[in-house]
């Protein structure tokens, strides 16, 4: 066999081995037409198709199918957590907006009332005891807008407070005497005859006191809470 063995599939690389061979033994034939170019192509492409590069390559390629799959798998994540906190938002605002809407129609009905029309109790436990109070519109306990009317007798005092809501207050009858501050100072109250207004913005520190039989009408925001500045005159922690 020796150098005469012809290589597979490159019969080209075998004939000019043969013609080394001849040429050895002193032949002089002409060599035969090699074609190189197709040999070198033949062998190129041989070493191409097995080298590692092709072998990098294709795992390039995988790798870049790959990243492309990681990123499509990325955006319809991305769209579905969007998608997700789009119908959240959605759902919580109609759940606040059927609130405010309730909050509304517990105020938007039409009504009428009389001074007999209206049903008169004790005045919530935040407030001194001996005064009156009747719901004309809306729910004091829950949020929304109210109006009520409070009724005290002569003499009534309310100690130096606040409110997290505007407060808006119309005396109806009899007299009230409003003062601004922390400390109940008769001496610094502005009185305000029937028909007077007035309004306290949230948090004000105010406190009042009543002469004769007096009717305030106020109007504001629920729930109603009353925060004393000094928790000894809250009726509340009374000992009873």
């Amino acid at each position: 066999m020796g150098l005469l063995q012809e290589f597979p599939g490159n019969k080209a690389i075998t004939d000019k081995l043969r013609w080394e061979s001849a040429r050895a033994a002193g032949s002089k034939t002409p060599p035969p037409k090699f074609e190189i170019s197709l040999t070198l192509s033949h062998f190129g492409l041989g070493f191409l198709f097995s080298c590692p590069a092709l072998k990098i390559c294709r795992i390039l390629r995988i790798t870049t199918n790959h990243q492309n799959l990681m990123r499509t798998i990325t955006v319809i994540f991305g769209t579905a957590l969007a998608l997700t906190g789009l119908t959240l938002a959605v759902a919580e605002s109609k759940t606040k907006g059927s609130a405010k809407q309730s909050a509304s129609n517990a105020t938007s009905q039409h009504k009428i009332l009389g001074p007999s029309d209206m049903v008169w109790g004790d005045a919530p436990p935040g407030l001194p005891p001996g005064g009156k109070m009747a719901v004309l519109d809306g729910d004091p306990t829950k949020t929304g807008s109210f109006t009520i009317r409070l009724q005290s007798p002569d003499g009534y005092k309310i100690p130096p407070h606040t409110h997290p809501t505007v407060e808006r207050v119309t005396v109806i009858s009899g007299a009230l005497h409003l003062g601004m501050g922390e400390k109940f100072d008769e001496a610094a109250g502005h009185e305000m005859a029937a028909g007077s207004f007035a309004v306290m913005p949230a948090g004000m520190k105010h406190f009042a006191w009543t002469t004769g039989n007096t009717v305030i009408q106020i109007h504001s925001e629920g729930p109603f809470q009353i925060k004393y500045v000094n928790p000894a005159d809250d009726p509340r922690n009374t000992k009873k």
